[in-house]
């Protein structure tokens, strides 16, 4: 429960802690292993082995938990691009339609996509960015209720036919980019991680032979090894982190233009 707590705080924090953890674990590992007086050259290379294989596991968690985090940070960065193509292509089909029908549709183009710019800026509040969802969803609906509601009138089949699939990719991928919001790496993963991390800081403490540790060189092992979880954490959270998403939302940004 402690470790499911820490998720709740920043990546900065969690890192800070693991970092404390771990030159605590090399102290209490290297108090220990002075004690054990009974260890022979066996032992020691059976010992060394296991140690061995420990790190070499750390390791392959901590790339394959980084791999996970890259590729959500590159899927959500594709599917920001991709929501604004959809929507620059809904909104330039609708010039297929006459102007009475563009009059209606533009204005609400203009707000829709305000309210998706708007999606970004929030930050660590689910129930805004709920409300933020049911927003684009109610006006996407309205633009959809009077695509239909002209075709049922006119029966014009080239506009609705190329602004319908188009209004249809619109609406689609708001679920998707809600959902990888929330697609990260899981929490098992993540505290697997920092229990053999902190067991492989015990453990250097423990096998070191000379009975004593060069701190200079712990202390900078430790430091490396919580940034590089710190990055992996924050680019895992592209919205409170250190690493955004600036540039995909530019291309957001720039259906501002359409409108001029």
């Amino acid at each position: 429960m402690i470790l499911l707590a820490l998720f709740q705080y920043s990546p900065w924090v969690i890192s800070m802690i693991l970092l404390v953890c771990m030159i605590v674990a090399v102290s209490i590992g290297l108090r220990l292993g002075n004690r054990n007086k009974e260890r022979d050259n066996e032992d020691d290379k059976t010992t060394s082995n296991l140690i061995g294989g420990i790190f070499a596991l750390n390791a392959f968690l901590l790339a394959f938990t980084f791999s996970m985090s890259a590729g959500r940070y590159e899927a959500r960065r594709d599917i920001l691009v991709l929501e604004a193509n959809n929507i620059g292509t809904a909104i330039l089909r609708a010039d297929l339609y006459p102007d009475s029908m563009r009059n209606i549709l533009m204005p609400l183009f203009r707000e829709y996509v305000e309210t998706r710019i708007a999606y970004y800026s929030i930050t660590g509040d689910s129930a805004l960015l709920n409300a933020s969802v049911q927003k684009a969803n109610g006006i996407s609906g309205q633009i959809w209720q009077h695509c239909t509601a002209y075709f049922r009138q006119t029966g014009s089949m080239v506009p609705s036919n190329q602004l319908v699939p188009a209004l249809n990719d619109m609406i689609d991928i708001v679920n998707t980019r809600q959902q990888q919001l929330y697609a990260m790496v899981p929490e098992t993963i993540v505290m697997m991680l920092f229990v053999l991390t902190i067991t492989s800081a015990f453990l250097a403490g423990y096998s070191n032979k000379k009975g004593r540790m060069d701190w200079p060189v712990v202390v900078c092992f430790c430091i490396l090894t919580a940034f590089v979880i710190f990055i992996t954490l924050d680019l895992d959270r592209p919205r409170t982190g250190l690493i955004r998403l600036d540039t995909a939302e530019n291309s957001m940004l720039e259906l501002r233009q359409i409108f001029k």
